[in-house]
């Protein structure tokens, strides 16, 4: 077991310790001016005093309680010092990045499985939960690379892809737990997402689209959760959305 407590605390001491050489050198630059505009006057903040007994061990620290992320590099499956390594971690959860260099629709009617299989079977290996985000645009569904396209071209056809996609994953191989459709849309490929989003009402629009089962379906179920988009007054339509 990992005792890094310590650690810890010596790195916030380093931290603190470089602030307060850096506000102490630029002090006296400060008090002889510049040609540029005066800096803001701001309260003075108020001092506390803080001791630390950097002998005393609190105790393991449990990493268990921290998730981690992986993605966005290539297919390739995790190695297996990295899965030996991930296990003795067993974080709660491991988010992962379903991109299109896995290329698992190549073709109308074609689901290709053989990149991402072994990629989410290393994950298996770990013992984490696994949160998937669906980050891809198969060009039989978006045949045009814009940024801002977020409606396939068949939109029954998309949902089959994403419930074909669930069913492996969460149901027949028992590995994914948690969904998510894009990452970060507010700012698209700058995120490593092929989506950008900038309004609310699509961006609601296309968490429905890629979640409500296709037609013709009755077995299974999908989840999603709303990503990293920065939109304000959208919440509750979202989580009302997601929670139906």
């Amino acid at each position: 077991m990992f005792h890094l407590r310590r650690l810890a605390t010596y790195c916030g001491w380093a931290t603190l310790l470089m602030v307060t050489t850096c506000g102490a050198a630029d002090a006296p630059r400060a008090e002889r001016g510049s040609r540029s505009a005066p800096l803001p006057q701001l309260d003075r903040l108020p001092v506390a005093s803080l001791d630390v007994d950097v002998r005393a061990d609190e105790g393991p620290l449990e990493l268990w309680r921290h998730g981690v992320g992986h993605g966005g590099v290539n297919s390739d499956p995790l190695p297996g010092r990295v899965v030996a390594g991930a296990a003795k971690l067993r974080p709660r959860l491991v988010r992962i990045f379903i991109q299109e260099f896995f290329r698992v629709y190549p073709e109308h009617g074609k689901l290709d499985w053989s990149r991402l299989d072994p990629y989410l079977d290393s994950f298996a290996r770990t013992w984490a939960k696994v949160v998937a985000a669906i980050t891809i645009k198969p060009k039989p569904l978006f045949p045009r690379i814009d940024a801002t396209i977020w409606r396939p071209t068949d939109v029954s056809e998309w949902q089959r892809v994403i419930a074909a996609m669930v069913q492996r994953y969460s149901v027949d191989r028992p590995i994914v737990t948690h969904w998510e459709i894009g990452n970060e849309t507010d700012i698209g490929e700058n995120g490593g997402c092929p989506y950008l989003i900038p309004n609310p009402d699509d961006y609601l629009e296309s968490i429905i689209c890629g979640t409500s089962p296709p037609a013709g379906t009755s077995s299974g179920r999908s989840f999603a959760i709303p990503t990293s988009c920065i939109i304000t007054g959208t919440r509750c339509r979202i989580a009302s959305a997601c929670s139906a």
